[in-house]
C-alpha cells in the first residue's frame, strides 16, 4: 500500500497524474483520472476506483470546477425542458394540430394492393410518431387524403463486364391535408412521387419475390415522402 503522507506526484505517479484540474472531461479531465478507461470518470466513481486500487480511504474526493459544471447544467435544463413537452427540431403538424385522421387511400393505378400497402405503411408511421395521434375523422384536427395515380416497373439489361438486370419501380400520386377545425386546406392535391431501383444478376428472371420487394420499397419511400411533407420542423 502506498504512503498516503507523500506528496501529490509521489502518491500518484504517471500516467495517473493530470494537472488540468477537476473540470468535467469535456473541459478538462478529472484530476487523477484513469486514462485507460477511454473517458474520465466522475468524482464518486474515481474515488471508489482509487480505494479499490490503492486502499486510499482518506483520499479526498475530487470536486469539479465551476466551469466544469456548465455542461451538466445545460444537460439538466435540457431534460427539464423536454419534460415540459418542448424539444428542439421536433416534427409537428401545421396549425398546432395534435390529431390526424387518414382516409382510405384511393388507388387509380390499375395495380392491386398498392392502396392496402400504403395505408398500412402510413398508419405504422403515424402511430409511432410522438407529436401526433392517429384518430377517427370525426375527432381529428387534420384529415389526410391520398390518391395513387401512376405505377410503373421499368426493366433493363445492363451489359458490361458483368451482366445485370435492373428493375425500376415508380409510384406517383397526390395528397390533400384539410384542417377539420377551420376548414383550411393546408395541402391541395399536392404531388407526391417515389422511385427505387433494384439490380440482380442477368440470369435471375423476374420473380414474384423480386416484384413484391420492389413494390414494398417504393411504397415505403412514398410514405416517407408524405410524412416529411405534412410534418413541419419547429
Amino acid at each position: 500500500m502506498p504512503d498516503l503522507t507523500m506528496d501529490h506526484e509521489s502518491r500518484f505517479p504517471s500516467p495517473f497524474i493530470h494537472d488540468t484540474g477537476c473540470g468535467l472531461w469535456a473541459n478538462g479531465p478529472w484530476e487523477h483520472g484513469l486514462p485507460e478507461h477511454g473517458m474520465q470518470p466522475g468524482a464518486t466513481e474515481l474515488h471508489m476506483e482509487l480505494e479499490r486500487r490503492w486502499g486510499a480511504k482518506r483520499f479526498p474526493r475530487c470536486r469539479p470546477s465551476g466551469i466544469g459544471w456548465i455542461p451538466l447544467t445545460v444537460l439538466v435544463m435540457a431534460v427539464l425542458v423536454a419534460g415540459c413537452g418542448y424539444a428542439p427540431n421536433a416534427e409537428v403538424l401545421p396549425g398546432g394540430a395534435r390529431t390526424l385522421a387518414l382516409k382510405p387511400v384511393a388507388n387509380h393505378t390499375g395495380t392491386g394492393e398498392l392502396d392496402v400497402r400504403l395505408q398500412a405503411a402510413l398508419r405504422h408511421r403515424f402511430l409511432g410518431h410522438a407529436e401526433a395521434r392517429l384518430t377517427s375523422e370525426e375527432r381529428a384536427d387534420l384529415v389526410l387524403s391520398v390518391n395513387l395515380t401512376e405505377f410503373t416497373i421499368a426493366r433493363a439489361l445492363d451489359v458490361g463486364e458483368s451482366e445485370f438486370r435492373s428493375f425500376g419501380f415508380y409510384l406517383a400520386g397526390n395528397m390533400t391535408l384539410r384542417d377539420r377545425r377551420t376548414g383550411r386546406i393546408w395541402l391541395a392535391d399536392s404531388p407526391v412521387s417515389a422511385s427505387v431501383s433494384r439490380t440482380h444478376p442477368a440470369e435471375l428472371l423476374e420473380t414474384p419475390a423480386i416484384r413484391d420487394g420492389g413494390i414494398d420499397a417504393v411504397v415505403s419511400a412514398f410514405a416517407d415522402s408524405i410524412q416529411r411533407t405534412i410534418f413541419r420542423v419547429f
